[in-house]
C-alpha cells in the first residue's frame, strides 16, 4: 500500500529528533542565551516533531513559524502536533521570500537543506528574514550515503532515467565558504560519521514508495516486479545486511552560525 511522505516521516521522526538534540548541543556549548529567543522559522518542518522540541529547547518563544513545501507532511504537523505558538504553513523552501523581513531570532534546518539546489537564493532570504545577531542553526549530511547511491543507481537504471539524484550537498569547507560569503561567521562546527540502521521489511516500500519513488522516478515501488525486488534486495544485502537490517554511514555536518 503507498503511503503519502507525511505517514513515513511521521514513524521515523526520532531519527530527526537526535539530530537536533545534537544540535541544540552545539548551541548550548557556545553559552548563548536560550531565554533571549522568542522567535524562530523552522525551515522544513516535516510533521511537526521537531518543531515541538524547538519549543521545549527556547522556553520563551512566542511564535514559530514552520514551513513545508509538501501539504502531507503539514497536514500531518497540524493533525499530531499542534500548539497555539506554532503556525503551519505549506511554502516551498525556495519560495520563503513570501515571509516577514527581519522577523526572527533564530533559524533552524534540520536535514532539508539538502533538497535546495539554489542555496544562493535561499541565503540571501534568510538574511533578510531575520534580526541582526539571529543565529542560523543547521544539521545537514555531507554526501549521499552509499546505499543510497547504490539503490539509486540500480531503480535508475531499472526505469531508464538518465538524470542524477536530485540533492545539493555541501562537505564542511564548502558550508564555511558559502555561508561567510553570504554574511554569516560559523560560531561552530561540528561532523560526525554516524551509523544509520534502516528497517530491511518495509524501507523500500514505505520510504522510497512515499516520499521519494513518485519523486524521483514517477512510480510507487510497490508497483515492482517481485522477481526485481527479490534481486534489489540480495545486492543491498551483500553489503549492507546486518543482523536483520540494513546498516550504513552517514557523514553528517551540526553547525551554528550568526548573522554578521
Amino acid at each position: 500500500m503507498s503511503l503519502e511522505a507525511g505517514e513515513v516521516y511521521k514513524t521515523r521522526a526520532q531519527w530527526h529528533v537526535s539530530k537536533l538534540s545534537r544540535l541544540f548541543t552545539l548551541f548550548e556549548e557556545l553559552q548563548e542565551d536560550a531565554t533571549r529567543v522568542t522567535s524562530v522559522l523552522d525551515l522544513g518542518c516535516r510533521t511537526g516533531t521537531t518543531t515541538k522540541q524547538i519549543l521545549e529547547f527556547f522556553p520563551n518563544v512566542k511564535r514559530v513559524l514552520a514551513v513545508d513545501g509538501s501539504k502531507s507532511m503539514i497536514e500531518k504537523a497540524q493533525e499530531t502536533n499542534p500548539d497555539p505558538r506554532i503556525e503551519y504553513k505549506k511554502v516551498k523552501t525556495q519560495t520563503i521570500e513570501e515571509l516577514e523581513t527581519e522577523t526572527f531570532d533564530v533559524v533552524v534546518s534540520n536535514f532539508a537543506l539538502h533538497w535546495v539546489k539554489n542555496k544562493e537564493k535561499i541565503f540571501d532570504d534568510i538574511k533578510r528574514l531575520t534580526k541582526k545577531g539571529a543565529y542560523l542553526l543547521i544539521g545537514t549530511c555531507a554526501d549521499l550515503p552509499d546505499f543510497h547511491k547504490a539503490l539509486d543507481r540500480e531503480l535508475r537504471t531499472h526505469f531508464s532515467i538518465a538524470e542524477t539524484q536530485p540533492f545539493y550537498y555541501f562537505d564542511q569547507p564548502q558550508w564555511t565558504e558559502f555561508l561567510n560569503e553570504h554574511g554569516w561567521t560559523i560560531k561552530a562546527i561540528n561532523n560526525q560519521f554516524d551509523p544509520h540502521p534502516v528497517d530491511r521489511k518495509d524501507f523500500l516500500t514505505e520510504w522510497w514508495g512515499a516520499s521519494k519513488g513518485r519523486a524521483f522516478y514517477g512510480h510507487d515501488l510497490s508497483e515492482l516486479d517481485q522477481g526485481f525486488q527479490k534481486s534489489l534486495i540480495e545486492k543491498l544485502d551483500k553489503q549492507y545486511f546486518n543482523g536483520g537490517e540494513w546498516l550504513f554511514i552517514e557523514e553528517t555536518i551540526t553547525m551554528v552560525a550568526q548573522k554578521q
